[in-house]
């Protein structure tokens, strides 16, 4: 008798538990995705990424003048009308403020979601990346490479100056 009521009193706290994250899909059980493109033609001395839950890849060639960005924003909500709400509010912003441009995911207060980046940019261009849960692979910089990032693996080629790496529970590849 006394193992019936102590799972039950198990079973209850976790879905207790789960509704009051939003696990297992019970508030945030929709999502909107779309796309969003950028190109700076701003000379830049460094680009810093800040992302959050996806993956950032960023490549270097010696054909460009040009910063291209694109991103993929995934915003979640209790229904499908908040996630496209909350996606509509969420704005792929570039700002370049004395030979660093910074490219981030303005979003308002209390979103939930994600942005994942592809980047390409002229080499000699030293880049700084920070995201969680998310991959990071730098390719062809031929410059200073700066990583920050967590439970997601670091993929680094050919980066041509000091680089330093910082990520938890993931493989680093230099």
């Amino acid at each position: 008798m006394q193992l019936s009521k102590s799972l039950s009193f198990v079973a209850a706290a976790t879905a207790m538990c789960l509704a009051m994250t939003g696990c297992g899909g019970l508030f945030l059980s929709a999502s909107a995705e779309r796309e969003a493109q950028l190109t700076v033609e701003v000379p830049a001395e460094q680009l810093v990424v800040q992302g959050f839950n996806g993956s950032i890849e960023v490549e270097g060639s010696d054909e460009l003048v040009d910063v291209q960005v694109t991103a993929k924003i995934r915003a979640t909500g209790r229904d499908q009308e908040q996630a496209e709400s909350r996606l509509e509010e969420a704005e792929l912003t570039a700002v370049s403020e004395g030979g660093t441009l910074t490219i981030s995911l303005d979003r308002p207060s209390g979103f939930s979601g994600a942005v994942s980046y592809d980047i390409k940019l002229p080499t000699g261009i030293a880049v700084v990346a920070e995201t969680s849960n998310g991959s990071v692979e730098i390719l062809n910089t031929q410059a200073a490479v700066k990583v920050s990032t967590s439970n997601a693996s670091v993929t680094v080629v050919e980066p041509m100056e000091r680089v330093d790496v910082r990520t938890s529970n993931a493989s680093v590849r230099v």
